[in-house]
């Protein structure tokens, strides 16, 4: 990417600025743009109302500072051209993403998992980092309480503010629903029912008068789409295709209407950012998240532990910032199989980091047992929501992708 480009936006937007500030490095810049953007430093730092810098002055004081360079200088910043600061920023993040995951990869390949570390940590700041909407970012978002009274933070926590989950015994156990920002991840070995489960819960939330925008990459959009109308309607898929107007009005007076379904192959976390902003859902699940990439394109991948870690972080953060429910889907690990009490270890490519990017996780189990019962053990193995862990048993109806807690009401 051409520094001049770089320096532009540097020079142009104060955000841009604090983006290259924060990840630059030794080298990234010619010595003529390091003295540039030190100067960029040294302006904003005097007055920290500045959105952008004075060219004239900022030439000037080069000049005065480096005579010797004054005509390399004059060249350097009469010649910058306008530029889109949104994607030289994006472009910018995604040269030092590729770069950080690139050194992190080859370390990891080699075993050394101490030597990858930074740069996956680096990594993982530069994808929050690239997270920033138009309405700012990074300290801009940043949140100060002193004395601050109650109401400005438990309004998500009172019952009235969650967003309600079926099945009701579930619900009740996570204190009355989730909150706003937070990260759930439903989990469970293959044959199990995830997309079954993951279409009662937006089902949930859309009855509920949410907005639900659902991910979904594992199934065609067809095969979607048909079984989440079997959903609202309580109908087998016979009986929708026997009466579709019908199932349509049936499926609208149930909030069919909350429902934006986006079907992914197999999507990118800023394709799915760039969704959430456009429809601006109340709450986002994602089907599955261990397929979703990192970046756009065909960019340099991490192994898939920790590309999914990565990934659940950016989109934790991206919730938090956002006060969007995020719910994803994923697999248990091999040992779950034919488990009905799964634990927080019993994820798939799991380890301590993946854990720590949720606020609930729910384990689906299933023994031979249970199966021939078409029944299904809810473990919540972490609420950080408030409620209870423990574990709730449910009856699973296939056919219309329904969840039913004993003694439950649809």
């Amino acid at each position: 990417m051409s520094e001049k480009k770089v320096m532009s936006a540097v020079i142009d937007d104060r955000k841009a600025y604090r983006t290259v500030q924060k990840f630059y490095e030794a080298g990234d810049l010619s010595d003529l743009g390091e003295l540039v953007l030190k100067e960029c430093e040294t302006y904003y730092a005097k007055d920290l109302a500045a959105e952008y810098v004075d060219t004239e002055s900022l030439l000037e004081r080069l000049q005065t500072k480096y005579p010797k360079h004054a005509a390399p200088f004059a060249k350097f910043i009469e010649t910058l051209e306008p530029v889109s600061i949104a994607n030289i920023m994006e472009d910018y993040c995604a040269l030092k993403m590729r770069a950080a995951s690139e050194l992190a990869g080859s370390y990891l390949v080699a075993g050394d998992f101490e030597k990858a570390q930074p740069y996956l940590d680096k990594f993982n700041q530069l994808q929050a980092e690239g997270l920033q909407d138009d309405n700012g970012g990074g300290d801009d978002n940043s949140n100060v309480y002193n004395d601050a009274h109650a109401d400005r933070f438990t309004k998500s926590l009172e019952l009235g503010n969650r967003i309600p989950m079926l099945p009701a015994s579930l619900n009740d156990k996570l204190g009355g629903g989730l909150i706003a920002g937070s990260h759930t991840l439903i989990y469970a070995p293959p044959e199990v029912g995830k997309t079954a489960i993951a279409i009662n819960t937006m089902y949930g939330f859309a009855t509920a008068g949410k907005r639900v925008m659902y991910c979904g990459n594992e199934e065609s959009a067809e095969m979607y789409l048909n079984r989440m109308l079997c959903r609202f309607t309580r109908w087998t898929l016979k009986k929708v295709l026997a009466s579709k107007d019908r199932a349509m009005k049936i499926a609208r007076s149930r909030g069919w209407s909350n429902l934006t379904f986006i079907h992914l192959s197999p999507g990118s976390v800023p394709e799915i950012q760039d969704y959430i902003r456009e429809h601006k859902p109340d709450v986002c699940i994602i089907d599955q998240l261990s397929n979703v990439n990192l970046h756009r394109g065909n960019g340099k991948e991490l192994d898939k532990v920790q590309r999914l870690e990565a990934t659940a972080y950016a989109m934790r953060m991206f919730y938090s910032k956002t006060k969007v429910a995020g719910v994803s889907i994923s697999q248990a690990d091999e040992k779950a199989i034919g488990k009905l009490r799964l634990t927080i270890k019993d994820v798939y490519y799991s380890n301590v980091g993946l854990q720590g990017q949720y606020d609930v996780m729910l384990g689906i189990g299933m023994d031979d047992n249970y199966q021939r019962m078409d029944r299904r053990m809810i473990n919540i193995t972490k609420n950080k929501i408030g409620g209870e862990h423990g574990y709730v048993i449910v009856t699973i109806v296939r056919e219309v992708s329904m969840l039913r807690g004993v003694g439950d009401d649809d």
